[in-house]
């Protein structure tokens, strides 16, 4: 028999706080989309706009934070629990000032990136509103990344 079948217990409660995480996102995803919707088409245009900004945000978040979960395990896998924290915290720290420091940028060139997608003036000034609210909260998620990311393997 091999070991992970007698050494892990297998039971559907191990995936139940990411199974509820994963239906919770979902769910708030669609009444994020109800109430974009509510308030009319320039406003899920512009919404549309900025989400596209978030997900290009998003997109390098996952990717330094799948990176910096990899040198996490490994210390951990290694033994090293003392050098896993300090990956955990130095990479919290710099994705969060490189976060911020990309927060900014985007925030001062958001017209340039919001006139790529639209010419229309309400839609324009909509997006524009959009990402001057997200603009600023990008280093508060990149740190949640972060923590998502090395949170499942500290207790």
């Amino acid at each position: 028999m091999k070991w992970w079948v007698t050494e892990l217990p297998w039971t559907p409660l191990n995936n139940t706080p990411v199974s509820l995480m994963m239906m919770s996102n979902s769910l708030a995803f669609m009444f994020q989309n109800r109430l974009i919707n509510y308030f009319g088409a320039y406003v899920a245009a512009a919404a549309a706009i900025g989400f596209v900004l978030m997900d290009l945000a998003d997109a390098a978040l996952w990717g330094f934070t799948n990176s910096v979960a990899t040198m996490v395990g490994q210390a951990i896998g290694a033994g090293l629990e003392s050098r896993a924290r300090s990956v955990a915290k130095k990479s919290a720290l710099y994705i969060g000032f490189s976060s911020f420091i990309g927060s900014i940028i985007v925030y001062y060139t958001r017209g340039f990136f919001i006139d790529l997608f639209t010419d229309l003036p309400v839609v324009y000034s909509e997006a524009d509103l959009f990402v001057q609210l997200f603009a600023p909260t990008l280093a508060f998620f990149a740190v949640f990344f972060v923590g998502m990311s090395i949170g499942r393997l500290f207790p």
